[in-house]
């Protein structure tokens, strides 16, 4: 699969040689190889142009030409009226080439549905520089190709309840079942389609970092079909960020799914007792050209979306879901942004938040009206309506008497016997307990190395999870919550 990719990045480089030294040569004038070229180059690439004697730009390697792209967008942009998206198509396809070039030891193989991605990526890109018609062809030719070979994209499952569900691989052999990880939330399908690592720039770190990628395929029936990253850096040093959620590849979506890709990112920050948490700002557009996210209360995102996003989360394992006022008795002009709380080891609620506040938002926004809740203490922080552009006016309430102190998901809950085996048989917060359960599982190595959504429950985890000897996240986390009360 690589070697077709790397085919392809190399008649990218020629078609981009093309299009720079037809742009730059009008914009930059005579001195434009200087001032638009060599001058925009890093130092060390200055010195093999000088050390090569190179004076095209077909002579340059795709990073350099890639660098001169970037440098020069705000010119060849207004020139050559590009459209905002294919400067992140670039970007992409940067990184796509230093995930060949430069292979994790933990992540060697390209699949072929990283493949697809960057074939969809390089065909976009190519297709706004203005390449010829049989190169796109050739590409959407290979793109069929390696759908033939993923498997037909199936068409949209029947709506479910709200909340998520877990659908059993059945037609697959014992062994494919246990790496096969697919979830329902609302209409939407995800599957979990590999692990590799990637350089990334954190919010606020400062610069680039190492992260773990879990990616996950998204699919909404024939016209949305999305791929969706979480990145974890770690929780090394002192920064409160640890990893964030994004949209990388709208595939054959639409493009107005372009207004999330590599856009709006979440970020997941570090919380207190070993927890991570990551905010519930919704994803609107509410008329505006290009999508924007806006703090909408837990009914409202409800009402937009038809799904219990609270439920959802919870069933998913999050140890709380509210608030940042009813979950750390925050008084701060944040208080009313809603927050998930979970165990750092959880994959699902990252990607299911993502979902329920970027793409379930956008796709019910359009269908329904949302009638903004007033109630909100501080107008900088309300909930927005998800449809509506102009806010309700302001009215007045009453003082709120003070709140007593510890936040609802702190108070104590008693495990059963059999769950007291593994964390205790004092009275914890359920937090307390999800930790707990976490150290009792990486202790005795209980995580499976092949999938680590999925847990080999010893003779004690057997009795809390109904006798099974191989669970996964979403289901251990039912079982735990029967035996508290």
């Amino acid at each position: 699969m690589s070697d077709l990719v790397q085919s392809r990045l190399r008649s990218l480089a020629t078609e981009l040689a093309r299009f720079l030294e037809g742009h730059l040569s009008a914009v930059g004038g005579p001195a434009w190889w200087q001032t638009h070229v060599v001058g925009q180059l890093t130092d060390d690439q200055q010195r093999r142009v000088n050390a090569k004697q190179i004076g095209t730009l077909p002579a340059l390697d795709l990073v350099a030409l890639l660098r001169v792209f970037e440098r020069n967008w705000p010119e060849l942009s207004y020139k050559a009226r590009l459209p905002p998206e294919l400067r992140t198509f670039a970007r992409e396809i940067g990184l796509i080439r230093n995930r060949l070039a430069h292979p994790a030891p933990q992540d060697p193989t390209f699949s072929a549905d990283d493949s697809y991605r960057a074939l969809d990526t390089i065909e976009r890109f190519l297709t706004g520089v203005g390449s010829e018609p049989e190169l796109l062809a050739g590409l959407r030719g290979e793109k069929t190709g390696l759908l033939r070979a993923m498997g037909s994209p199936p068409n949209a499952p029947a709506a479910l309840p709200s909340g998520v569900t877990e659908t059993p691989a059945t037609d697959l052999p014992p062994s494919a079942a246990r790496t096969s990880t697919e979830v329902h939330l609302a209409h939407l399908r995800l599957v979990r389609t590999g692990e590799h690592r990637v350089q990334l720039r954190g919010f606020d770190r400062g610069g680039e970092v190492t992260a773990s990628v879990v990616r996950w395929t998204i699919r909404g029936g024939p016209d949305l079909q999305l791929v969706v990253d979480v990145a974890r850096y770690g929780v090394e040093g002192d920064a409160a960020e640890v990893g964030q959620v994004f949209c990388s590849s709208r595939m054959d979506s639409p493009d107005t799914w372009d207004d999330i890709v590599d856009r709006l990112r979440v970020g997941l920050y570090r919380g207190e007792r070993d927890q991570w948490q990551l905010e519930l700002k919704t994803v609107v557009r509410q008329g505006r050209p290009r999508a924007q996210r806006r703090v909408l209360d837990l009914g409202a995102l409800q009402r937009l979306t038809g799904c219990d996003v609270k439920a959802a989360l919870i069933t998913a394992g999050a140890g709380a879901v509210g608030t940042r006022r009813d979950l750390f008795d925050d008084a701060g002009p944040t208080r009313n942004r809603p927050v998930a709380v979970f165990a750092p080891d959880n994959e699902l609620v990252p990607v299911l938040a993502y979902l329920a506040t970027s793409v379930l938002s956008l796709v019910a926004e359009e269908e329904r009206v949302v009638v903004p809740d007033t109630r909100a203490a501080d107008p900088r922080e309300a909930p927005h309506s998800a449809t509506i552009p102009t806010p309700a006016p302001a009215r007045s309430r009453p003082i709120r008497p003070q709140r007593a102190l510890g936040a609802p998901f702190m108070k104590p809950v008693t495990p059963s016997k059999q769950l007291a085996k593994i964390v205790g048989a004092a009275p914890i917060p359920r937090t307390e307990v999800t930790m707990r359960l976490w150290a009792y599982i990486k202790q005795n190595g209980l995580q499976d190395k092949s999938n680590k959504m999925m847990i080999n429950a010893d003779a004690a985890l057997k009795d809390v999870c109904g006798g099974k000897a191989f669970v996964n996240m979403f289901e251990m986390t039912k079982f735990v919550s029967k035996h508290l009360s």
